[in-house]
């Protein structure tokens, strides 16, 4: 029978070996200091050379085996068979990995295929091995300063010494190096898929959940989700919810368990929602476009999005919310959830700015790059009439924000009390859609005693027939 095959070519393998250029210097550095101290300069510097360069390329040999090591540890769990080809010991030479299996359905076998690709690079934290290495290291050597002088007869052993220092310091300072080198290096594998259309922007799953678990916030984060959904919004044991754009189940991982039972996971991306189900993060499993879900009316009692609903374009939100709507039962919930603070930043303040340069001719918001908050400029009253005398005039998707933008230049908020998090301001101008489409906004994180950790969010219900305004935000932090 013919196999299926698939050929991951470790591109980034060769431009990744300029890397270890730098660390030959100090390699070498350390190697001539631990030689014998009266052994000839000349034949001293070459071996110390061959021993850096031997040294760079051994870490080199081990960063390409734990980068292949992953792809086969995924190749294994899926099913695959696998063969490396080409060297390891070549700094410039391209390994290639070769899996195969029993052809099935030939779409799905390469939609395994491409997620073995997408496996290799390390989506853990790094735990170094030798931490306070270069702290150590740097003491020492300077402690071997005033024994030299003092002692000059004890120059061949500090030179071994501080020759093994360098050589701990280079250690140290190499494996987060080159950790984070990789990691630039890789982008191909990152991204092994593309976006499947322009409504809807497309992340790579496994690259969020570095980022969530790179920051540590795991176990509040969890805590929080908890509060937010059985407390806030109610949901208990026996709702039947569906989460939407679940990506590669993070939210599932996430959940009290009492909720787990009656989950349905919403996913387009077909890469994304076979890693969930594969791994098993989640019970049950629709490979859908949110807008295009084929439910029956009143088949849920929630549906949760985590940093979903305000990466919709406003054409894919306004075809989703009739859809929610006809798809929750009555006093059902709509739960956005968002714990990235920095999205949509850029997209939330060229937005905004599309309304100020039209009304005062400058833009008035910009992102800081560093803590990717909200930065607002000041106007003068004629300026706030003028923004006000102009409200209305945006096109149609663009209304949300312009009422938002209003909001915050209200005289009744200070510019130290204006929401700064691009989050939060997401979570307005979401707000404000929803109320535009007969949902009322049960509960949000913009009040003062609802602030959110680390997680926001804003709970809404379904209003036929309803329009339900109410305040933007509070003044008040």
């Amino acid at each position: 029978m013919k196999t299926f095959s698939f050929l991951i070519r470790e591109t980034w393998a060769a431009k990744f070996s300029l890397f270890a250029v730098p660390f030959i210097p100090p390699f070498s550095a350390a190697a001539f200091l631990i030689l014998p101290y009266n052994l000839a300069t000349a034949p001293k510097a070459w071996l110390s050379l061959i021993m850096g360069a031997a040294l760079a390329n051994g870490f080199l040999i081990k960063r390409k085996r734990e980068h292949l090591r992953r792809h086969i540890d995924e190749a294994e769990f899926l099913g695959f068979h696998w063969a490396v080809k080409a060297n390891l010991w070549n700094p410039f030479s391209i390994p290639e990995l070769e899996i195969s299996k029993e052809p099935s359905d030939p779409a799905r076998d390469r939609v395994l295929a491409e997620l073995v690709r997408m496996g290799g690079p390390n989506y853990a934290p790094v735990r170094f091995s030798l931490p306070h290495a270069s702290d150590i290291a740097t003491l020492v050597s300077v402690a071997t300063i005033p024994l030299a002088r003092f002692f000059p007869v004890l120059m061949p052993a500090l030179s071994a010494v501080v020759g093994l220092m360098l050589l701990l310091y280079a250690l140290s300072e190499v494996e987060d190096y080159l950790e984070r080198s990789e990691y630039k290096c890789v982008g191909e594998e990152i991204l092994c898929f593309r976006s499947s259309g322009p409504d809807y922007i497309q992340w790579n799953f496994r690259d969020l959940e570095r980022k969530r678990i790179l920051r540590g916030t795991g176990a509040a984060m969890k805590n929080e989700i908890k509060e937010i959904l059985s407390v806030k919004a109610g949901l208990a044991a026996g709702a039947e919810i569906l989460e939407i754009g679940a990506g590669g189940g993070f939210l599932w991982k996430n959940l009290p368990d009492e909720l787990k039972a009656g989950w349905t996971q919403a996913e387009k991306n077909i890469h994304a929602s076979l890693y969930a189900q594969r791994h098993g993060y989640g019970g049950r499993f629709i490979n859908s476009d949110i807008t295009e879900l084929s439910f029956e009316a009143g088949s849920f009692d929630a549906i949760v999005g985590l940093e979903c609903l305000d990466s919709l374009s406003p054409d894919a939100l306004a075809g989703f919310l009739p859809k929610a709507r006809n798809l929750l039962r009555p006093g059902g919930k709509l739960v956005h959830l968002k714990d990235f603070q920095d999205w949509p930043g850029p997209l939330i303040a060229e937005k905004f700015n599309l309304f100020s340069s039209f009304a005062l001719g400058k833009e008035l918001v910009s992102v800081c790059k560093r803590t990717r908050r909200f930065k607002y400029g000041e106007i003068t009253a004629p300026e706030l009439s003028a923004l006000r005398a102009a409200a209305g005039k945006a096109a149609p998707e663009d209304k949300p924000y312009e009422k938002v933008l209003l909001a915050l230049y209200s005289p009744e908020i200070l510019p130290g009390k204006r929401k700064r998090v691009p989050m939060l301001v997401s979570v307005m101008i979401l707000k404000e859609i929803l109320a535009d489409n007969d949902f009322r906004v049960v509960t949000d994180c913009l009040a003062p005693e609802n602030a959110p950790v680390g997680v926001a969010y804003l709970i809404a219900q379904a209003e036929p027939g309803r329009n339900v305004r109410e305040p933007l935000i509070s003044n008040a932090e």
